[in-house]
């Protein structure tokens, strides 16, 4: 296991100013896709799917409320190489908020948790939408690690062809150790 170095307690306070550091919100988002990357990579994955939320924070520098957490309807995809999409439920809102991303955002194609019944073939959907996006990143024969997932999509991508492993693991390698920006955070 690694664990960082101890650091003094001092914040640089919560608000932006121009006359001292503090929180660099770009090296935190840049930082933390790097090192989601890295894991990927080093666990032999062409990429992570993530819906647990703080995965995708952690790729996308995005957020949404807690209001959607238990509803399977946003999930993002970070390649080894190249950077992640984001498929979120409104999607113009966050490539306003969020125009890191390159406007590499749409809309999710999800069954809710089961809301919508399996005739409507939603996973199906879903599963083609995930492989198109393994075809834009040129890793369509390579593991695509995940974080968590409801079964009926899991087994849409299988039978798409696709070779599913655990991705949990490399994303919680990459979050084990803190930035500097994050362990800023974390004292305030």
């Amino acid at each position: 296991m690694h664990y960082n170095q101890p650091h003094a307690t001092a914040t640089w306070g919560t608000m932006a100013k121009d006359w001292e550091s503090g929180v660099n919100y770009e090296r935190l988002n840049r930082e933390r896709l790097e090192r989601a990357q890295a894991a990927i990579g080093e666990a032999g994955l062409g990429a992570a799917l993530c819906f647990n939320f703080d995965n995708i924070r952690y790729i996308t520098g995005t957020h949404i409320g807690e209001w959607a957490r238990d509803k399977f309807d946003r999930y993002a995809i970070c390649p080894k190489d190249g950077p992640p999409f984001l498929w979120d439920p409104a999607p113009p809102a966050k490539r306003l908020s969020s125009p890191w991303l390159g406007g590499r955002v749409a809309a999710p194609v999800s069954t809710m948790q089961g809301a919508l019944p399996p005739e409507m073939g939603i996973e199906g959907d879903f599963a083609k939408q995930v492989k198109k996006m393994l075809a834009e990143y040129g890793i369509t024969g390579e593991p695509l690690g995940i974080d968590i997932m409801e079964l009926p999509m899991m087994r849409a991508l299988e039978k798409e062809g696709i070779e599913l492993v655990d991705g949990q693991q490399a994303m919680l390698n990459a979050r084990e150790v803190k930035t500097a920006d994050e362990i800023e955070i974390l004292k305030q």
